[in-house]
């Protein structure tokens, strides 16, 4: 019961980071001050909180999956996007790509809705791949920014999504597939 209580209010209150982290975003884009891109980079920070849910019982995440997400994305925003100042479109729609995805998915994770339900298990079809690409062009922005160690330490980065992207989009792949199999088991009960 408790646990139930938390992860309604945690959901919620993501949606609400979610929220907030979007008009920071825009506001970004458009305005050009560092402090929007310091809170959009905040919100993603929130999510690590995504660990802890773990090991608290409160999602069917796993280790694995969540910290790469997790450090994917504190890496973009921290040390990418906000240490180099990035500004560019990339970087905006890559914000609005991630949250979108994560406004799916914890607006499905309220209301178990139908049409979040088919939203949850395959916008991701999409999403995810337009969301590494933009993360990849963050990446390379920063690395041509730098020669020597800290280049070669962006390179380094790059080469690791060629390993994580196919484990993470392959994870979602087995949700999805999982997730229609137990539709299909309940249909079959009714």
């Amino acid at each position: 019961m408790i646990l139930s209580k938390y992860q309604l209010f945690f959901n919620l209150f993501g949606v609400g980071v979610i929220l907030y982290g979007s008009v920071n975003a825009i506001l970004y884009h458009y305005l050009r001050e560092i402090k929007y891109l310091k809170t959009v980079a905040y919100t993603q920070t929130f999510f690590l909180i995504e660990i802890f849910n773990i090991m608290i019982g409160a999602t069917r995440s796993t280790y694995p999956a969540t910290i790469i997400q997790v450090t994917s994305r504190l890496l973009v925003s921290w040390a990418v996007a906000y240490s180099h100042k990035h500004h560019n479109i990339w970087l905006t729609l890559l914000f609005i790509i991630w949250n979108i995805s994560d406004l799916i998915r914890y607006l499905f994770y309220i209301s178990r809705g139908k049409i979040l339900k088919v939203l949850r298990y395959n916008a991701f079809l999409a999403l995810y791949p337009i969301g590494i690409f933009l993360e990849l062009v963050q990446i390379n922005i920063a690395y041509s920014a730098h020669k020597g160690f800290i280049g070669y330490g962006f390179v380094i980065i790059m080469i690791l999504y060629l390993p994580l992207f196919p484990f993470l989009y392959t994870h979602m792949i087995n949700q999805r597939k999982r997730s229609a199999k137990i539709s299909e088991m309940n249909k079959k009960k009714k």
